[in-house]
Formats: C-alpha cells, sequence, structure tokens
C-alpha cells in the first residue's frame, strides 16, 4: 500500500483554503498522539488556533495575562510537512510545555536563553 504524502504547496491558496488543507493533518497528527494520553490531555486545554504569520510555524501563546493557552498553528508550514507524525511530535513537545507550566509562568528575560532551556527540557 503506497503512503499518502501529506505535502501541499500552499503558497499560492488563500488562507482559508490553506487552513482547510492543515487541518487535515492536525486531525491525522491527533490520532497519532491519541497513544499519548497525557499529551491529549494537555492540549485539549489549548485553543487551537490558526495564524497567518509568516514567522511562526506552532507556537504557544497566553491570553489574558497567562489564563488560556491557544496553540497557534501556520497553516502554510503545516502543508510544508510530508508526514502526520512530524506535527505529532511538534505537537507533543508543545504538551510538554505545558505540563511544565512554560506557556503560563515563563517569564524570564532576556528570553532566547529561556526559550532554549526550554527546548531543551
Amino acid at each position: 500500500m503506497a503512503e499518502k504524502n501529506y505535502y501541499i504547496d500552499a503558497s499560492n491558496m488563500d488562507f482559508e483554503t490553506a487552513c482547510g488543507h492543515a487541518r487535515n493533518t492536525i486531525a491525522e497528527a491527533m490520532k497519532i498522539l491519541q497513544l499519548e494520553p497525557a499529551s491529549m490531555l494537555y492540549l485539549s486545554i489549548c485553543e487551537m488556533v490558526p495564524i497567518n504569520d509568516k514567522d511562526v510555524t506552532v507556537r504557544l501563546a497566553t491570553v489574558n495575562a497567562g489564563g488560556q493557552i491557544q496553540l497557534q498553528w501556520n497553516p502554510y508550514f503545516i502543508c510544508r510537512l510530508n508526514d502526520p507524525s512530524e506535527l505529532a511530535f511538534i505537537f507533543f513537545g508543545e504538551s510538554l510545555r505545558i505540563a511544565l507550566h512554560h506557556a503560563t509562568h515563563r517569564r524570564g528575560l532576556p528570553a532566547a536563553p529561556h526559550k532554549f532551556a526550554s527546548d531543551l527540557i
């Protein structure tokens, strides 16, 4: 059976169309993450928000001074992935950031070394 390639050249698509294609990859990534119930628990408290910012891939952001957590994703980035397992790996890493309260409690300056430390953890 041939494997499905999820890569789509979305560079010429409008934002909403790219979001539609990206949601298919997100759904497949979430199926993979069902094998990690703790990860799914942390991701379930996030609001999944598409963002049209060329500098964003996938990131956590907080709303209302550390309240609600958003998992922001760029559909153009997700459409460039070849396999949903790549996105599942990224989402798993972001779920660890939530578990460690990095999304809501990290206010250290300068930000770059603190983000690097978070990546290492």
